[in-house]
């Protein structure tokens, strides 16, 4: 698939080229968490959408997905994602992927 084709949509063309095949995963968890992302920015408390984006990971989401999109924002930076989804993911790391288990490689 070429990289001009990756960009449309979500814009993690630079991801796909670094990760290969998981890449196509990343682009999917990206539309999906910037989804969730919509939902919760009609909330007019940010933390508290910050903690629904979060949440709704934590309970929804299976452990292997929420490992590879925090990967995703660790080694690329989060590139396609809104900006209430990226910062969902950062403030709520530890939530999303306990301290003893890596983020996926």
């Amino acid at each position: 698939m070429s990289s001009s084709i990756c960009s449309q949509g979500t814009g993690v063309n630079k991801g796909r080229r670094e990760f290969g095949e998981a890449s196509v995963k990343a682009e999917k968890l990206v539309k999906m968490v910037n989804e969730i992302a919509s939902f919760f920015e009609g909330e007019p408390d940010r933390n508290v959408a910050l903690e629904s984006v979060a949440g709704h990971l934590k309970r929804f989401w299976d452990p292997r997905m929420r490992r590879e999109i925090v990967r995703y924002v660790e080694e690329q930076g989060g590139e396609g994602l809104k900006e209430t989804a990226l910062a969902a993911i950062r403030a709520h790391r530890d939530k999303l992927v306990p301290l003893e288990q890596p983020a996926a490689k």
